[in-house]
Parts: structure tokens; sequence; C-alpha cells
């Protein structure tokens, strides 16, 4: 007689508990009524090489993105300029780098 077997039990019950499995326990799996589709990558090659590689319109692509975010730059110094400390900005980090204050702080009307 094994004076650990209530406490193994308790252990397995516990376990069993704490396991997570998926799926109905009494229905047949799935998998075996289906077969995997493969693509004929011969087509696909053939096709990229007839069409031919798009680096022109990966290039013009990419210089849209830039020219897009130049464009948000550009917009975000004319929003600065419209900020009413632009004037005193000049005089301002004039004063800050002389002072060196630990703290700068704006107050907002």
């Amino acid at each position: 007689m094994n004076p650990f077997a209530e406490q193994e039990a308790w252990e397995d019950h516990q376990i069993q508990k704490a396991t997570l499995e998926y799926g109905s326990k009494t229905k047949k799996q799935l998998s075996d009524d289906y077969q995997f589709v493969f693509e004929d990558q011969i087509e696909f090659i053939k096709a990229t090489v007839v069409e031919g590689d798009k680096f022109d319109d990966e290039l013009a692509t990419e210089s849209l993105d830039e020219s897009n975010a130049k464009s948000a730059l550009e917009k975000l110094q004319e929003d600065r300029k419209t900020l009413p400390i632009y004037p005193y900005r000049d005089e301002l980090l004039k004063a800050i780098n002389e002072h060196q204050p630990s703290n700068v702080r704006m107050r907002r009307d």
C-alpha cells in the first residue's frame, strides 16, 4: 500500500483541472478530412518573370513617402512659427544657455 496514494491522486486531479484542452472530447478530429492545397510555384515564378520586378514603382512610392514626410516637417515648421512665443525664441534659447535653469515652465492662457 502506497502511503502517498491519496496525495498523488489529489495532485493528478489538480493537474487535470489546470490543464486547458481545446476542442470536443467526443468528436473525431477533422484534420484527416482535409488535405493541404499547394499553389503551383512555377506559375508564380513565371508570372514574376514575365511581368518583371517593379523596382521603379517601389522607388516612386518611396520618393512619394519622402515628399509626404518633408511636407509634414514643413507643416510643423509653419505651425511652430504661429506660436505666440516664437518671436522670443532666440532670446529664450540664449537665456536658457546662459543661465542653465533646471526647469522651464510655460503657462497656457
